[in-house]
């Protein structure tokens, strides 16, 4: 019986080994993806000697749609016709039905899983390198990797004329100059229809006596083979008033525009006798060819006087439809988890107003260069 009660005791030892978090253990590393750098949350890392790589946030970024069944510990990732599958603790992965063997065994840490880094490139394409002395884990998608990258037919002539009327930009000078250049440029299933739209941004000047620097963001769509706009704006240093940022939310295969903000009230908020600052994040929808507001968060941090005789509070509140409602910190974190949000993938940034971009801008161009050789500028 203390043999068998033994036996049972090292098996769930085994079992809890991939499926309980082990943050303390494991030392985090760096991941880049064609040339940007992953800042948010989870990190990478190295598992005896391995470099492991957060599955749903880098396939996700490549393109996959990715889905995760509880009952089974089995993730599925889908990406143009082929199917990816592995179970956590298992030592090999299915790719169209046909077996990948895992250097390490796919693993839980922190709730979410982990796999080698050499599995990326075996189950998408695309290349893998190890940095040791930096601990960073480059990722190059297939469509980096190749000599050009596609670019569906109805948006080849925009992008063609915006190269050739702004040129591309290899350097962000933050909005201090009047420097023009396409920065940034993807396709993405906004509508969720099964056809990619294409989202781009470029750094412009309005002409005049004084020069204005703004970043432009456009998002295009297609019918019947023509590409036509259905969503422009332009960030600039507009100071407290226009402290927007853009980035981009991907959850459960469909993206969203998400507009981030600051801003202080100062004593003019809701307590004279306080300072007040506050903060939100607004998620947009692509529907019926434009975007439309869904869901969004607001933190409000209220601060009195050291002879208030009044602590310090901190409030939170999440808008649908127009209508403003109290929520705990607990369902903050949580609306912003079900989109998947997260700072670090932030296109456009701002810091009191002032605007930057927040990708590698150098390795951007590379892709759009990709990008204008595959269709012949």
């Amino acid at each position: 019986m203390k043999r068998f009660t033994s036996f049972l005791f090292a098996s769930m030892l085994m079992i809890s080994t991939w499926s309980v978090t082990h943050a303390a253990t494991y030392p985090p590393i760096e991941v880049t993806i064609d040339g940007v750098r992953q800042n948010g949350s989870p990190s990478g890392v190295l598992v005896q000697g391995t470099a492991m790589v957060p599955m749903r946030t880098i396939f996700e970024k490549l393109g996959a749609a990715v889905d995760w069944q509880a009952s089974a510990e089995t993730v599925t990732a889908k990406k143009d016709g082929t199917a990816i599958q592995l179970t956590l603790g298992g030592k090999k992965a299915l790719k169209d039905g046909k077996e990948i063997a895992l250097s390490v065994p796919a693993q839980s840490v922190n709730g979410s899983t982990m796999v080698p880094l050499r599995f990326v490139s075996e189950a998408l394409g695309g290349t893998v390198q190890w940095e040791e002395e930096t601990n960073t884990a480059h990722i190059e998608s297939a469509e980096a990797a190749a000599d050009t990258i596609a670019v569906p037919e109805a948006y080849a002539p925009v992008l063609r004329e915006l190269a050739a009327e702004k040129g591309i930009l290899t350097e962000d000078h933050e909005l201090m100059s009047d420097t023009t250049g396409v920065a940034y440029v993807d396709f993405i299933d906004f509508d969720n229809d099964l056809t990619d739209e294409l989202y781009v941004v470029y750094a412009d000047f309005e002409e005049g006596d004084y020069a204005r620097p703004f970043y432009k963001e456009e998002v295009w769509s297609s019918r019947g083979g023509e590409a036509y706009l259905v969503y422009e704006q332009e960030f600039s240093n507009g100071g407290l008033i226009d402290d927007a940022a853009r980035s981009i939310a991907t959850a459960e295969g469909r993206s969203y525009l998400v507009e981030s903000g600051s801003y202080s009230a100062g004593s003019r908020g809701r307590y004279q006798e306080a300072d007040e600052y506050g903060s939100w994040h607004v998620f947009y929808e692509m529907k019926n060819g434009s975007f439309v507001e869904v869901d969004a968060v607001i933190k409000t941090e209220i601060e009195f006087g050291e002879d208030s005789g009044r602590e310090d509070m901190v409030l939170y509140a999440s808008r649908i439809d127009g209508t403003e409602t109290d929520i705990t910190k607990q369902k903050f974190d949580a609306i912003l988890q079900s989109y998947r949000y997260r700072e670090g993938d932030r296109i456009i940034g701002s810091s009191a107003g002032a605007k930057g971009l927040e990708f590698d801008v150098e390795a951007s161009a590379g892709r759009i260069a990709k990008m204008l050789q595959g269709i012949g500028r």
